[in-house]
């Protein structure tokens, strides 16, 4: 038996070796073919590599960079994206919302490749359709465009609403509980913001959260019926092909949760593009039912862009001061006119 164990080990020993020949013989050879550089590191990219080339079948040309953890894979057939996942429970939660929505025919999501996942040392990678998009990156800037999302995002929480308890990888969110932690951090951050932005302003932003988040545990939430929102609903998660067809991307932060917090994040995105009025984002029939929702109002005066971008810029190295600055110096004096008024009205 001890004897039997040794040669199976040999036999196993060999098969890897010949296996990561093959893997290094094989992508040396794209390496050289390839226009591009890699950028996954160099054991990474080689292992990468290997499966990519033996699950697509096809001759990989050349791979670019196009974000961080984001490559567009182009092959003598067809061109692919290739995202990297933080963690793999990451990426099965948004394979099976994908698997769930097209067993539904809503196809205006784009599907995995069904050799995905590849994990390379403990690296969560995926391949999908690449979509050429169209010559303009999609915006909210109109009326027609927000329209088009909105009807989208509509459709997307009517098809969840029906699995929406069937997926126990989609965690329920707990808005309130999330707001008041960023709100703690906001001012637990006061002296490094000081250093940013006027200090008068920073806490006018602290009253205006306080405020409004006491009124919304106050008042309690209203039941409503859950489905999975997309959870990051900005434009550049709607992607607009060639062809004028809109889809709906990247589910990183999808929740179990009442339809109205995507609306929520969508309002929120808006109201500086329409100079804070409130009746361009209401218009249309989407958000028609929330017209007469006092709750509504009240997630929308908690300031949760600022604490968003201010905890981003004390986080990162990378953060984006300008961004940071117009949200909460530029659009000051008119946000707070915002908030007062639907202050009074509310209280």
């Amino acid at each position: 038996m001890r004897l039997a164990n040794i040669l199976l080990n040999r036999c196993i020993h060999r098969w890897d070796g010949a296996m990561a020949n093959l893997s290094r013989m094989v992508c040396q050879d794209l390496m050289k073919k390839m226009n591009s550089n890699i950028t996954f590191g160099d054991v990474l990219s080689s292992r990468l590599l290997f499966q990519l080339s033996m699950a697509l079948q096809e001759r990989i040309e050349a791979i670019h960079p196009l974000k961080s953890g984001k490559w567009r894979v182009c092959t003598d057939k067809n061109h692919w994206f290739l995202k990297q996942y933080a963690t793999e429970k990451q990426f099965r939660k948004q394979w099976k919302i994908t698997e769930k929505l097209l067993a539904a025919k809503f196809y205006t999501i784009i599907p995995f490749h069904p050799s995905s996942p590849f994990i390379v040392d403990k690296s969560i990678f995926a391949l999908m359709p690449f979509i050429p998009s169209s010559s303009r990156a999609y915006t909210f800037q109109t009326k027609k465009e927000r329209e088009k999302a909105l009807r989208l995002l509509r459709t997307f929480h009517v098809q969840t609403a029906e699995f929406v308890n069937e997926l126990d990888e989609v965690s329920p969110l707990d808005q309130l509980t999330r707001w008041q932690q960023r709100l703690d951090f906001f001012k637990e951050s006061l002296p490094q913001l000081q250093h940013y932005f006027p200090k008068s302003l920073l806490i006018s932003y602290i009253e205006m959260g306080k405020w409004s988040l006491d009124q919304l545990v106050k008042r309690g939430e209203q039941q409503r019926d859950p489905v999975i929102i997309h959870g990051d609903v900005v434009a550049h998660n709607f992607l607009q092909s060639k062809n004028g067809q809109l889809f709906l991307i990247d589910f990183d932060l999808a929740a179990r949760a009442p339809a109205m917090h995507d609306y929520l994040q969508f309002a929120n995105r808006v109201l500086p593009i329409v100079d804070w009025d409130l009746d361009q984002v209401m218009e249309g029939e989407v958000l028609t039912e929330f017209k007469d929702e006092e709750e509504f109002y009240l997630h929308l005066l908690f300031p949760t862009d600022v604490f968003r971008e201010c905890r981003r810029l004390i986080r990162s190295i990378n953060g984006n001061y300008q961004h940071a600055y117009d949200l909460t110096v530029t659009n000051f004096e008119k946000r707070e006119a915002f908030f007062l008024k639907w202050k009074n009205e509310l209280a």
